[in-house]
This record gives structure tokens, C-alpha cells and sequence, in this order.
């Protein structure tokens, strides 16, 4: 008798261990889904602040800029020669 009882322990101990295992991974799938979401909030307010908006629009100036340089300087390229073609 001794040998069922044990074993319908360690069953049930399994179980329960089973049991005890699986709502640890719902509990870390929600901290998880909580995590990401507010992961999100907090990069989609981030990415819609002033300063952000103020940055970006820093950046394509700084790139209009730079292809303005860029035309200018072909511009000045080709005057030049034309002026020694035509000198």
C-alpha cells in the first residue's frame, strides 16, 4: 500500500507542479504583452514629441542643404568651363 501511496503523491505532486508551471507562463506572457505595449506607447510618444518632429525636420534641411551645395558647385563647375572653352 505503501508503494501507491507514494506514487499517487509524486503524481499529484507533478500535477500540481504542472499546474504551478503553466500559470507562470500565462503570468510571463502577460508581463510580456503589458511590457510590449507599453514599449510602444512609449516609443510612438517619443517619436511624436516636439523635439522629435523639430529634429527630423533638422535632418531634411540638412539634406536639402547639402544637395543645394552639390548643384551649386556643378553649377560653378560648368561656368568655369565654360569661360575656358570660350575665352
Amino acid at each position: 500500500m505503501s508503494i501507491k501511496i507514494k506514487f499517487k503523491d509524486e503524481r499529484l505532486n507533478l500535477e500540481n507542479d504542472k499546474k504551478r508551471l503553466a500559470k507562470e507562463v500565462v503570468d510571463g506572457h502577460e508581463k510580456l504583452e503589458q511590457a510590449h505595449s507599453r514599449f510602444f506607447a512609449l516609443k510612438t510618444e517619443v517619436d511624436s514629441s516636439p523635439l522629435q518632429v523639430l529634429r527630423t525636420e533638422l535632418g531634411q534641411k540638412q539634406l536639402e542643404i547639402s544637395d543645394l551645395n552639390s548643384k551649386i558647385k556643378q553649377a560653378n563647375m560648368q561656368v568655369e568651363d565654360y569661360k575656358f572653352k570660350f575665352d
